[in-house]
């Protein structure tokens, strides 16, 4: 096996290694960038998650299929969780389907890395299921609410309180998720008890997922859904049908610069919470402050655009910018002063000078609802 029960959580070098790490790579290079600096103690369980994640993220996006074939997919996806050695597999017509051939390859594995997942420690393997459930919980309730969404006729989700906990579900959970691994693993990773954490870790997930919401305007409208609140475009005298018309930026700006700020400060409590962690741990600290780095310049990006609600760009940081935040995050990490002082220049850069002039190791670290 790849994963040894009850050893040090690892990637081993074998060939089925190498090919699960490589799919992980496809299917998401921005994250590959933290994950391969992970502590070696946590790498495997958190890469895993991720690939499994990942695939019911594409079976809940399988346009090609009805909102109830997908939702009964995701609850058989789950179930396969809990029977070790079950060659789960999906429909081959489900997974032909999908038009991603890397996605389509994630899929095809769903087998192997099940089994992988009960080759983990039992304490991990619990944490990983208990992330899935919860984030496919929040897939399901997407479903619910845009299954009977077309590219014509988009549904907008309810209310603020709904985006919220949307949020939590695919992403706030997985910052919880994220610390429990590290206390499990890393003795005295943090430099704070845990409990103080977490309402911080949860934050920090959120905000990077709001980031992605906002930057997929137009992708999530061309498949019928608008993540923008009903309650919030009605307050602009707006239904998610006039979002369908790229001229309608300047009336809903207002509410994209709202929920813009809500990201940032989600993403201020994910700096104070990353500022929080050990200086020891560089590798942690430096796969915390990455993604907060590009989540801010994705922000800014989102808040300047006068083309978010073209279907035909897409706003994304360069890969000459994603090498330099790296860069900047692995050279500034063993300090707290240089750590604060790069978020702060990339608040400043991104158009956030405000947010850029608070502390960032407030007390508390920031209340957030695992609803």
């Amino acid at each position: 096996m790849v994963f040894r029960e009850g050893s040090p959580a690892r990637l081993p070098g074998d060939a089925n290694a190498r090919a699960f790490h490589e799919r992980v790579k496809r299917t998401s290079r921005a994250f590959y960038l933290s994950l391969r600096f992970l502590p070696r103690s946590t790498r495997a369980p958190i890469a895993l998650a991720y690939a499994l994640a990942r695939t019911a993220d594409t079976i809940a996006d399988h346009a090609a299929l009805p909102a109830g074939t997908r939702a009964r997919e995701l609850e058989a996806f789950l179930a396969s969780l809990s029977r070790p050695g079950s060659k789960a597999a999906l429909p081959a017509e489900v997974v032909q389907a999908v038009p991603s051939p890397d996605e389509r390859e994630l899929l095809s594995h769903l087998g192997e890395h099940i089994d992988l997942l009960w080759t983990l420690a039992a304490e991990d393997r619990e944490r990983v299921t208990h992330l899935l459930g919860t984030i496919v919980q929040g897939m399901l309730l997407d479903l619910s609410w845009f299954g009977l969404a077309t590219s014509e006729t988009p549904v907008a989700l309810p209310s603020r309180v709904d985006l919220d906990r949307y949020c939590y579900h695919v992403a706030g959970a997985v910052g919880e998720f994220w610390t429990r691994m590290q206390e499990a693993h890393i003795p005295r990773f943090a430099k704070r008890p845990v409990p103080d954490l977490l309402p911080a870790a949860v934050r920090f997930g959120k905000g990077l997922q709001l980031t992605n919401v906002l930057r997929d305007l137009p992708r999530d409208l061309a498949l019928g859904r608008s993540y923008l609140p009903a309650e919030d475009l009605a307050r602009l005298g707006l239904v998610p049908a006039d979002l369908l018309d790229p001229g309608a930026l300047p009336r809903v700006r207002p509410l994209v610069v709202e929920l813009v700020q809500v990201a940032i400060e989600h993403c201020l409590a994910g700096m104070a919470y990353t500022l929080a962690l050990s200086r020891r741990q560089l590798r942690l600290r430096f796969s915390c402050a990455l993604p907060l780095l590009m989540a801010v310049e994705t922000l800014g990006l989102v808040a300047a655009s006068p083309d978010l609600l073209r279907r035909e760009v897409f706003l994304k940081i360069t890969r000459r910018r994603v090498l330099a935040l790296a860069r900047d995050s692995l050279v500034a990490a063993p300090s707290d002063g240089a750590l604060a002082a790069v978020f702060r220049r990339i608040l400043r850069r991104a158009g956030f000078a405000e947010a850029a002039r608070g502390p960032f190791n407030v007390t508390p670290l920031g209340s957030a609802r695992s609803n």
